[in-house]
């Protein structure tokens, strides 16, 4: 994500994909120097790169240049100076595209960045951020995920953050068409006491392994595909009580499920997710949830069994 910083006290601001400058308080950014226009310039993010544009009426420094109701490209280390006061003088420190943060409330300038998905531990669990496939951030939270909503709170080892959505939509909304093709295979031992599990989007393989979360996929994916034969919509298709996940698991495993185990299925699979390059991140729909239901969120999905031979001797 990119940072302003400002040369004379060293604070800090984040650049949204549209960052408006000014000295009225609507603006992102407010100056309240008499010399700055009420709308002074704009920041934005175009085709991979930040430009700035002055709208004001006594024009914007950007590295001594003076701009007039002109538009720059800009790079990392620039400056840029919005009035003849030194303080009104920033720094872009870091030039790389936006995307949503958290913001820590009490402590100043601590941001982590939401880029592809985030892993954090809290005594020696895992905290996940992640995209679904309806581009909300979500967080995954002991007892489920939670849809994040810009300016909400949540905390984090103690630390009070602020979600603060700041998306690129258009470029992640690209991968997504991309991802639409994905298709989740899984390999079956010939007694079915292994499964394997790879997800196929065109020629790009994202190999899952042979880990005890398959158990899991292939329950959801087996009811999804019972629901369709039966007749029902997409939508509807798929979804199943975790008390009822938690009975088929049971027998599989040989020992009580709860819901505990299940969500550690879950989290184990999604940090496999998001460390598997360059999509695993955008994949974490491939288990959904809803209201004490889970369902495999793959529209596309095939079951094949090895095959044992046999040779008679003669």
């Amino acid at each position: 994500m990119a940072i302003l910083e400002n040369v004379v006290d060293g604070e800090r601001i984040v650049l949204f994909c549209q960052h408006s400058i000014g000295r009225d308080y609507h603006n992102r950014c407010v100056i309240r120097e008499r010399d700055v226009s009420r709308n002074h310039a704009i920041i934005h993010w175009e085709n991979g790169n930040w430009f700035l544009t002055d709208t004001s009426s006594n024009g914007t420094l950007l590295n001594q240049s003076m701009l007039a109701h002109t538009c720059e490209k800009l790079k990392q280390n620039d400056i840029i100076q919005f009035s003849i006061f030194k303080r009104s003088q920033w720094k872009l420190i870091d030039d790389s595209p936006p995307c949503s943060f958290l913001e820590a409330k009490d402590l100043p300038y601590s941001f982590i960045e939401l880029k592809d998905g985030l892993i954090l531990l809290e005594n020696d669990e895992a905290v996940l951020l992640f995209r679904n496939s309806n581009l909300d951030w979500v967080l995954e939270e002991r007892h489920g995920d939670r849809i994040m909503i810009d300016g909400e709170t949540c905390t984090i080892g103690n630390v009070e953050y602020v979600f603060v959505e700041n998306e690129n939509l258009e470029c992640t909304s690209r991968k997504l068409d991309f991802i639409e093709e994905a298709c989740l295979k899984l390999q079956l031992s010939s007694d079915e006491e292994e499964v394997s599990a790879k997800i196929h989007i065109n020629d790009l393989q994202l190999d899952l392994g042979t880990r005890s979360y398959n158990l899991l996929l292939l329950h959801l994916v087996r009811v999804k595909q019972e629901d369709r034969e039966y007749g029902l919509n997409e939508e509807a298709s798929g979804w199943v009580e975790c008390q009822d996940v938690a009975q088929a698991l049971s027998k599989e495993v040989l020992k009580e499920v709860d819901d505990y185990y299940i969500n550690n299925l879950i989290c184990r699979l999604r940090k496999t997710l998001m460390k598997l390059k360059p999509y695993g991140h955008l994949l974490m729909n491939v288990v959904e949830r809803k209201r004490g239901k889970l369902r495999c969120g793959l529209s596309k999905f095939e079951i094949a069994k090895s095959q044992i031979l046999t040779v008679e001797k003669e």
